[in-house]
């Protein structure tokens, strides 16, 4: 058992000491027949390359270009909610590769990014915004040394799932949460109902690798509990 939980639990050191990637959403874009679409569906697939193809010495500099090039998108598209969205996400990934103290400074600033989208369009990629948080509160270590809470990422992921109840990665982030309780019975239902989520148009890398590391924590905890 005390393998099982440092391999899915210990992610709060990450931060400051490790550079563990977060596990991070994957949201298609909304601006049908845009130029932002194109764009936003072009870092999206990059997005998921980089996290779920490349060997792991190479994400971190992957990630920093991917920023840059999502921060731009925001920058050209002010007002725009899934902009701010996905360069949150990029920004908390390279933020989890990178490691360090240097990491929580920008862990924060993903945090104002998703609060900013709230404030736009809160139902943006199916309330994709709502998991993201929730994940960043569970993840993030706690006071003094960031703004990790609990009870906050118990209500953000709930949100998350009564607007996308059978979506795969509020079930999966829920589960992961669940199983941070160490709920395990409660987490592994989640965690099937990631495996059985409708596949997303143009997401298939990104549903592949969510689902297999779905497929491998559920396995676990089915030993676990058949012990």
């Amino acid at each position: 058992m005390q393998r099982f939980m440092l391999r899915t639990s210990c992610f709060r050191r990450s931060f400051v000491f490790l550079p563990v990637s977060l596990l991070i959403l994957a949201v298609s874009p909304v601006y049908a027949g845009s130029n932002t679409d194109v764009t936003l569906a072009n870092i999206q697939g990059e997005w998921a390359h980089i996290k779920y193809q490349l060997p792991k010495k190479q994400r971190k500099a992957a990630f920093r270009k991917l920023y840059a090039r999502a921060k731009q998108i925001r920058i050209t598209h002010p007002g725009k909610a899934e902009p701010l969205l996905w360069e949150g996400i990029i920004l908390t990934d390279y933020a989890g590769e990178r490691g360090g103290l240097r990491a929580l400074q920008m862990i924060e600033q993903s945090r104002k990014l998703y609060e900013k989208v709230l404030e736009i369009n809160p139902y943006v990629s199916h309330g994709a915004v709502y998991a993201q948080l929730g994940n960043l509160y569970f993840e993030v270590p706690g006071w003094p040394l960031g703004f990790g809470d609990r009870d906050k990422a118990r209500a953000l992921l709930k949100k998350g799932l009564s607007i996308s109840p059978d979506g795969l990665d509020a079930n999966y982030l829920m589960g992961k949460f669940l199983l941070r309780q160490k709920k395990y019975r409660e987490a592994a239902r989640y965690f099937q109902r990631a495996l059985v989520a409708l596949p997303r148009p143009g997401r298939a890398i990104a549903d592949t690798g969510r689902k297999s590391d779905a497929r491998k924590i559920l396995e676990e905890i089915t030993q676990q509990l058949n012990h």
